[in-house]
């Protein structure tokens, strides 16, 4: 039961149902969660409590998973222990999103090469598209700045990733489409293809928003 309340909130995150009714949700599972003593479940549900709390202004460093719900000094003990292989997945992208949300690349690409690290053990769950996507998107900021060898290492990042996701947009199109077309036009603007890249934003705005991803418009 804690996991599925879990699993259903962090589907609901990933794809951007209102953050304060998010937040809502969020807690209720915390309660239900600590009732039946579930520690590994509560530690996701935190993860994913505190990003929200951060995304809705209630955190004095937004950029850092740090606040009333989760402290992410707790992942080098995980580390050490080698425990919550997911949980420190999940952990990682999160800060992987914050920091890409609020322009820290340096560390937002120090923290896709951490969840990068984990993303096998989260195979199969919703987190590796939205992964794929802020990993591509981080790796491509960098591109300007990055040197000839770094320039082809980001270019064959982001390839792997849109191949992943052109499998997804391929067989569920309403959840990946515009993320794989986003993409797309990063690619095309990085490469100087400007009206290429417009119009394909355009239609990755579209997309998104006919399907209800309004945080990835």
């Amino acid at each position: 039961a804690s996991w599925a309340i879990l699993v259903r909130c962090e589907h609901v995150f990933f794809m951007g149902q209102p953050l304060v009714t998010l937040e809502q949700k969020l807690q209720y599972s915390e309660d239900v969660i600590i009732h039946f003593k579930q520690d590994s479940a509560l530690l996701h549900n935190q993860i994913f409590h505190q990003i929200t709390l951060n995304l809705l202004g209630r955190s004095a460093t937004p950029h850092h998973l740090f606040g009333n719900k989760f402290d992410e000094s707790i992942l080098s003990i995980l580390q050490t222990q080698k425990k919550e292989q997911t949980g420190l997945f999940h952990a990682y992208l999160c800060q992987l999103i914050l920091c890409y949300l609020f322009e820290k690349q340096r560390d937002a690409f120090n923290f896709a090469r951490m969840a990068a690290k984990y993303k096998n053990s989260a195979a199969g769950l919703l987190a590796i598209a939205t992964f794929c996507l802020y990993d591509s998107l981080t790796h491509i900021r960098h591109y300007s700045k990055a040197t000839s060898f770094e320039k082809r290492h980001i270019l064959k990042v982001v390839a792997a990733n849109q191949k992943s996701m052109q499998c997804w947009a391929t067989h569920a199109p309403e959840n990946y489409h515009h993320k794989l077309v986003l993409v797309k036009a990063e690619r095309h603007r990085i490469r100087g293809h400007r009206l290429k890249a417009m119009s394909l934003y355009d239609q990755a705005i579209a997309g998104a928003k006919r399907q209800g991803y309004i945080h990835e418009e």
